[in-house]
This record gives structure tokens, sequence and C-alpha cells, in this order.
């Protein structure tokens, strides 16, 4: 017999679709919430009759697009993205050596260079002399790529300075964030009840989602990305999701 309670476990797969829906592959997503929730709209017609004033005379339910919120646990590159409304793309830098990148002086204020990670740093004024010296007239931070104009420095405030260097590889993930106006996803949770362990199935074909909370990069607990969203019928299909519920072994 099956069980009449029912507290579910699962792993949920993302399938992110392009603008025309076309399935791009699925991959597998920390999730801590997926809830559907059906929506219809009950519309009413009263009477205006002397004796039956107010009594519903007519009535329809009407379906509305269904509604779907789910919490992604772990903050990984496909998770970010989404969250960001944005595209992720490789992030590849190959080591070099950069020679008279020009720079203007902020006295005691950092000035970014084009690279981070770097070292063998050499400043010198855009007429070639003088070249200033390290820690006298100016300090830098190797891995954020930031020269400081020190307080007491020969260097002038506002001045064309030339910095050559050399910085590292790097490589890892970029998300380009703000470049989409909506996601597309399909959702498939690979489920069981836990009370029984009778496996569960649920299948959104279409869903249209959108961050329904703000990404904390400094927050205080581990992060969470909230999306909401609606569901839609696609062609050649019947209904926006099903749940199938197998008998248990």
């Amino acid at each position: 017999m099956p069980a009449q309670s029912f507290i579910g476990a699962g792993d949920v797969y993302i399938d992110r679709l392009t603008a025309a829906g076309v399935k791009q592959g699925s991959v597998k997503v920390g999730i801590g919430k997926l809830e559907i929730k059906p929506n219809v709209e009950l519309k009413e017609q009263t009477s205006k009759g002397r004796d039956s004033y107010g009594q519903v005379i007519a009535s329809v339910a009407i379906n509305k697009p269904a509604e779907m919120t789910m919490t992604l646990t772990q903050v990984d590159r496909k998770a970010l993205a989404i969250a960001l409304l944005g595209d992720d793309v490789a992030h590849t830098v190959a080591g070099s050596t950069v020679v008279d990148e020009v720079m203007l002086a902020r006295k005691d204020k950092g000035v970014f260079l084009a690279h981070r990670n770097i070292s063998v740093v050499s400043v010198k004024h855009t007429s070639g002399t003088p070249v200033y010296v390290l820690n006298t007239d100016y300090t830098f931070d190797a891995r954020l790529g930031m020269i400081t104009i020190t307080p007491g420095s020969a260097i002038i405030e506002g001045a064309s300075l030339k910095v050559s260097y050399t910085y590292a590889a790097e490589s890892g993930y970029k998300i380009k964030g703000a470049t989409q106006p909506l996601v597309k996803m399909a959702v498939l949770l690979d489920g069981k009840n836990m009370v029984d362990g009778a496996l569960c199935y649920v299948t959104i074909h279409e869903a249209t989602v959108s961050p329904d909370s703000a990404v904390d990069f400094l927050a205080d607990d581990f992060a969470e990305i909230e999306l909401k969203g609606s569901m839609a019928t696609p062609a050649g299909m019947t209904e926006p999701f099903t749940v199938v519920m197998l008998d248990a072994v």
C-alpha cells in the first residue's frame, strides 16, 4: 500500500534553454527548495435580483500559469550566472610582460593597472627619466596590480607615468552580469519519498524565472539563490509539468 505521507529528498537537474526554448544539456545543482503552485482565477457572476441579490448564479475557474519557486544552496558557476541574469564564460589570462603602460599618478591613492598578479615592477616618468624608487616613491599590491604613490614621493599629482611589469597567468570563469532579461529552464527532480522509499520524478518542461533575492557577496551565512517564475506548456505538450510517483519496491 502506498505511503499516506510524504517527505521528499532528491537531486535536481537544470537545463538552461535558449530564448527559443532549445535544450542545451542538464547540470546537477544543489537545492534546498523546489515548490510548484498551480493557479486558478475564479470568476463569479452574482445576481442583482430583488430576492437573490449577491447570490452566485454562475461561476467558472480559469487556469493561470503555474508558479515555481526554487532555492539554490550551492552557488557554483551555472547557478551564479542564473542568479545574475548573465552568461558564464571561461576566464583565461596567459602570463606575459607589459612595457610602458601609461598611468596617471594619484598621491597616496591606489591606481589599478590592466592586470593582476604582477611582479618585476618599474615606474618611470613618461619621458623615460627619472626612474622612481620602490618603497620611496611608490608601493605596489602584487595580487591586485595596484600602484600607490607615497605621500613624500618625488612624483607629483597627475604626473604621467610609464609602468613596466610582468603578470602571472589566471584561469577560472567570469559572469557577464545582467545580459539576459529572463532565464528559461527545464527542471527534473530525481526524488524519493523518505517515508517508504518510493521514487518520485517531477518534470517541469519550461519555466521562465528571475531572481527573487539579491546575491550578497558579503553575507554572514552561506549564500543562497532564490528563483521564482512561471511555467509554460511547450509545443507538443499538454501540461506545464508532470509528477510521477512510483510504487515502493
